[in-house]
């Protein structure tokens, strides 16, 4: 009867820990964002397209993304906007859906011929099915002629 305990209780073990899956493990990586266009610090002219492609990827799935741009001019953090930026004549917001694990946005913006001439942050907002999110940010320089 003892090797039938021994063996039984190989049999409980090996179970128990063959039934863990990762699929019953929370999500807790947030997504990836690559920024391939508009690059750090590239200038732009007031009145032309800015060209916009983003790449981003997840470990389970995707679900939504945003991007924001804003005049950068007056010296804010991230952490605390400054109350200033409504008075900017550039501000531009736009969301949409992502799906799967991976997904790319091409997209075009025209700068306004009014935008504040100086430097703006271009963020990228991504979150996934999970609600994990990540953000990235670059630099852009518009100029006028």
């Amino acid at each position: 009867m003892k090797p039938f305990k021994h063996v039984l209780a190989i049999i409980t073990t090996l179970t128990l820990f063959s039934c863990s899956s990762d699929s019953t493990s929370p999500d807790t990586e947030k997504p990836t964002i690559s920024i391939v266009k508009p690059t750090d610090e590239q200038s732009v002219l007031s009145g032309e397209n800015l060209t916009i492609e983003i790449a981003f990827s997840d470990n389970v799935e995707l679900a939504s993304y945003k991007i924001e741009i804003h005049y950068s001019g007056d010296g804010h953090s991230h952490n605390r906007l400054n109350s200033q930026n409504e008075d900017i004549p550039w501000n531009y917001h736009s969301e949409g859906n992502l799906s799967g694990k991976n997904d790319i946005i091409h997209s075009t913006v025209q700068v306004p011929i009014n935008a504040e001439h100086g430097m703006y942050h271009f963020g990228v907002y991504a979150l996934d099915r999970a609600g994990n999110q990540n953000i990235q940010w670059v630099e852009l320089d518009v100029e006028h002629e």
